[in-house]
């Protein structure tokens, strides 16, 4: 298993398990859709990139008009790029061990970095049936790798 392997990138492990979540969520979607309100739906796709090249994309998937569901939608996104150490202090979690390492920084060095996440809606056409509404994120900062020179 690619999970487990030791020589395969963490960001490479990561976008197949967020990818993999996408793909189980919209088959169950799909496969509800069929079963329980008798339609056979399909997700319609859609794949993007960021407008530089090497930084990433995604995939927005969405179903609707259903039996069972008004709209469901389940997208992800696999970006990278450059951060200003003003965004990364911004962040909410802690980061005292990361402000030591941008105190060494010139005021203008990039902070490089990779994001990774699954982002799922879905309305039923039941009134009674909750929305469903979650986000699955991985996010990571490359401190040792970003250079001074920057």
């Amino acid at each position: 298993m690619i999970f487990t392997q030791a020589s395969v990138p963490r960001r490479q492990k990561i976008e197949l398990l967020i990818r993999g979540i996408q793909e189980r969520i919209c088959a169950h979607v799909e496969s509800a859709e069929k079963e329980l309100g008798g339609k056979e739906l399909k997700f319609r796709e859609d794949v993007w990139l960021r407008d530089n090249p090497g930084e990433g994309g995604g995939i927005t998937r969405v179903i609707q008009n259903g039996s069972v569901f008004e709209k469901a939608g389940v997208n992800v996104s696999a970006v990278s790029g450059t951060l200003p150490p003003r965004a990364v202090a911004a962040m909410k979690a802690d980061h005292a061990d990361i402000l030591a390492v941008l105190a060494k920084r010139p005021a203008n060095a990039q902070i490089p970095f990779f994001a990774c996440g699954v982002s799922v809606v879905i309305h039923a056409h039941n009134p009674f049936v909750p929305t469903v509404h979650c986000n699955y994120r991985y996010c990571s900062l490359f401190l040792a790798t970003c250079s001074d020179s920057h």
